[in-house]
């Protein structure tokens, strides 16, 4: 194949110009346009190293408070029938017969309510108003006794038996001048022996009648005596205590409530036979109760009697009062125990279970936040973080007590007032900027 020269010695002619040209515009380019090749080149590798501005931290802010904290010591037990303590009986009893009979009556039913002394039970007693009425018979005629004699002496009857003695005394006269006269005619032989014989028989008859007239007189006129008074007086006490002895017979037989309360359980009825171990029924007083709880043993020092506590069940709260506590731990739950006196008329039921929670202190007037507002700083020391313009600075403070949410807090820069993170402090350094958010604007979104 044939090779052209000329047309080769065209084309270098033709690469050698275009490389003149390039040459001159790159040289011009730099002299007089340098600022083309400063705008297109990349920036110095400083500026390509540099950090963004920093993200503001979305928090929730609210403000420091001032409140009254409580402390309490938790504990666990159920609601049982106050016991017998300080010479007052127990709230409840088994109601039982005092003597051997047969129930005549049942005038109570499980579930009633009823005041002391309402009659429950009603044994056979038809013989014992028989022998009340015989004591009560045999005491008004002793005091009907005593009346009439007390009655005595009457002017009527002083009266009859002085004219009774004067008759008498009269008849005495006359009978002994019969006598005598008698005595004469016989002397004379004018009289039988059988007239002078009867003559004497009424004289003596006639002495009698005086000596009686006379005793009746001086009797009605000393009437009555100490005595017989006495003697009345005895009979009257020995026939009332007779009756108060049937009467308390009778009694014994009408079964009472001993107190006001509720009756659980009905064990007899009517016609059946009944003992001195016989149960008849149960009452109970639903508005003694107390709750026997027990709470940590190493919480013992705390636990004092006339302590408030707030008894809980099912969501109802009921305000009691610690009266007593053990004095005995138990080793094996490591627990002690403490009784607590309810107020009457509770919801509350015997064998409930229910949360005791004692007060042991009371703080009023301290600063407090919640919970979520405190972090754990550096050397684990609790911290907020307090809000200064746009910024949230981290403060360390001292804890107190703790209720619910709210802890109590104390620093030099905490006052009430004070405006400080409640919602995403964890996530602040010592000075942090921050952006604060509305909680209820966050709900709408």
């Amino acid at each position: 194949m044939m090779i052209d020269r000329s047309s080769g010695n065209w084309m270098r002619s033709l690469a050698g110009g275009t490389l003149f040209l390039v040459l001159a515009g790159a040289t011009w380019v730099v002299g007089f346009r340098s600022d083309w090749i400063e705008r297109h080149l990349p920036a110095p590798e400083q500026d390509l190293e540099e950090e963004p501005p920093p993200e503001l931290v979305a928090v929730e802010v609210g403000r420091v408070e001032r409140a009254t904290l409580r402390r309490y010591v938790e504990a666990y037990g159920r609601v049982e029938l106050e016991p017998a303590h300080d010479g007052r009986g127990a709230a409840w009893t088994h109601l039982g017969s005092p003597v051997e009979g047969i129930v005549g009556a049942v005038h109570c039913g499980v579930g009633q309510h009823v005041d002391p002394g309402t009659v429950l039970f009603q044994l056979d007693d038809r013989l014992a108003r028989a022998e009340e009425a015989k004591a009560g018979s045999a005491l008004a005629t002793a005091r009907a006794s005593l009346a009439e004699l007390a009655s005595t002496p009457r002017a009527e009857d002083v009266v009859t038996a002085r004219a009774k003695l004067d008759e008498h005394r009269a008849a005495l006269e006359f009978a002994q001048w019969n006598v005598e006269r008698f005595a004469r005619l016989s002397k004379e032989g004018a009289m039988a022996e059988r007239e002078r014989k009867e003559a004497e028989m009424s004289l003596r008859t006639a002495r009698n009648e005086v000596l009686a007239a006379e005793s009746e007189l001086a009797k009605l006129e000393a009437s009555p005596t100490a005595e017989e008074i006495a003697v009345a007086e005895a009979a009257i006490e020995a026939a009332r205590q007779e009756l108060e002895v049937a009467r308390t017979a009778r009694a014994i037989l009408s079964i009472e409530a001993p107190f006001a309360g509720t009756i659980t359980k009905v064990e007899v009825g009517p016609g059946q036979s009944v003992d001195r171990t016989a149960v008849l029924a149960e009452l109970v007083d639903l508005d003694r109760l107390v709750v026997v709880a027990r709470f940590p043993a190493s919480q013992r020092e705390e636990v004092r009697t006339g302590q408030r506590v707030e008894v809980e069940r099912a969501g109802a709260i009921v305000e009691g009062t610690t009266d007593w506590i053990l004095p005995e731990v138990d080793e094996r739950t490591d627990t002690a125990a403490v009784r607590v006196s309810l107020p009457a008329g509770t919801a509350l039921a015997p064998h409930d279970h229910v949360r005791a929670r004692i007060l042991v202190e009371e703080r009023r007037d301290r600063l407090v936040v919640r919970d979520a507002s405190l972090v754990t700083g550096p050397g684990g020391h609790p911290v907020l973080s307090r809000v200064e313009g746009d910024e949230a600075v981290r403060t360390h403070v001292e804890i107190g007590i703790r209720e619910g949410d709210q802890v109590e807090v104390a620093g030099e820069e905490i006052d009430e007032g004070t405006t400080i993170v409640t919602t995403g402090a964890y996530a602040l350094g010592e000075r942090t900027r921050i952006r604060i958010v509305d909680p209820a604007s966050k709900e709408e979104e």
